[in-house]
């Protein structure tokens, strides 16, 4: 409780939680929850399942070039580090999932952590596309809640910002995996500091490693498929969700729309379990998508608790499988980094 990033995450949860409850009658979201028809979340939670399956398989792929290891290995510290960022504050559970991969297939962390943050880097580049065409292309309402946040064709800008982010973010991508050189001299003249510098080169040189997908366009094209199947599949689950509160008449796009929007706001700091940018970011695409802010609001309340639970639940099972605890993998993680 000391660390202000601890403060800074419980501030903007509670601000958060606040905007959430703004427009809400708790009467009529109680009624709401109780209206639903959970049987539809049977076939969401499956789709949330078979998603990790995708990240498995694409995490192979970007360890290919590392160590061959089977995606059904990889499946123990995938779960295991996306229960930890469910669970636990500053998105530890990237690290766990490295120090796991370290402790279960002997992939030096350097190299785990960089084919993590290749992953995110698709993740995101895949994202913001579908966010972008969503918003280049379709109606976007945006007097929520009787508040004007935007008008037309500042929304038309913003999906133009989005492919000009994405088209540098692929472009970035490339650079340091052919001029791995080039950029390792920039880290150079950067920072002086030679300690820090020579990690800083180690990790570039380790990032490059996980890009080398992007020098096969069958491999590239794949990993690409992988990425729009992860989040398509994540998409699926949430439409199930949108049909247990009777919201099956939104756009076909609208679970797309919801996922991203979700994603973006959940990268604000926050409690474990993104607690409030969750439930705020759902809410709003709701909203924003001509939904009631009661229905919303139930409907962001349980779309987080399928989306957390099932998480949790399997990397305590992956856990246990190990026969490891939480503590247990601090000590893994303490004496590695010793």
């Amino acid at each position: 409780m000391n660390n202000k990033k601890t403060w800074i995450g419980i501030i903007v949860s509670v601000l958060c939680i606040g905007i959430f409850a703004w427009n809400i009658n708790f009467n009529k979201l109680t009624e709401a929850i109780e209206k639903a028809n959970y049987l539809w979340l049977i076939p969401g939670v499956t789709l949330l399942v078979a998603s990790f399956y995708f990240r498995a398989v694409r995490w192979k792929l970007f360890l290919k070039n590392i160590k061959d290891i089977p995606s059904g290995r990889l499946m123990s510290p995938l779960m295991i580090g996306f229960m930890g960022n469910s669970v636990l504050p500053f998105r530890l559970g990237e690290f766990i999932r490295a120090y796991m991969l370290k402790h279960q297939e002997d992939v030096y962390f350097s190299q785990g952590i960089a084919t993590i943050i290749v992953e995110r880097v698709f993740d995101s580049i895949c994202m913001l596309l579908m966010l972008a065409a969503i918003i280049l292309f379709f109606p976007i309402n945006m007097n929520i809640a009787g508040i004007h946040f935007l008008n037309e064709h500042a929304v038309k800008a913003a999906g133009a910002s989005l492919l000009l982010i994405c088209f540098c973010l692929l472009s970035v991508l490339i650079i340091i995996r052919f001029k791995t050189e080039f950029c390792t001299r920039i880290m150079r003249s950067l920072f002086k500091n030679a300690s820090f510098e020579h990690k800083l080169e180690d990790m570039v040189q380790k990032f490059a490693e996980g890009l080398k997908v992007l020098q096969s366009i069958k491999e590239f094209s794949y990993a690409t498929i992988l990425s729009f199947g992860v989040w398509l599949t994540i998409a699926a689950s949430v439409y199930f969700v949108l049909l247990a509160f009777h919201m099956g008449n939104m756009p076909f796009y609208a679970p797309i729309f919801i996922m991203c929007i979700v994603a973006i706001g959940v990268s604000a700091p926050s409690t474990p379990g993104y607690v409030g940018p969750f439930h705020a970011a759902c809410q709003y695409a709701v909203l924003a998508l001509g939904g009631e802010p009661n229905l919303a609001g139930g409907f962001a309340i349980i779309l987080h608790l399928s989306q957390m639970l099932p998480v949790i639940i399997m990397g305590f099972y992956y856990l246990w499988k190990q026969n490891l605890t939480l503590s247990d993998i601090q000590k893994i993680k303490n004496s590695e980094s010793s």
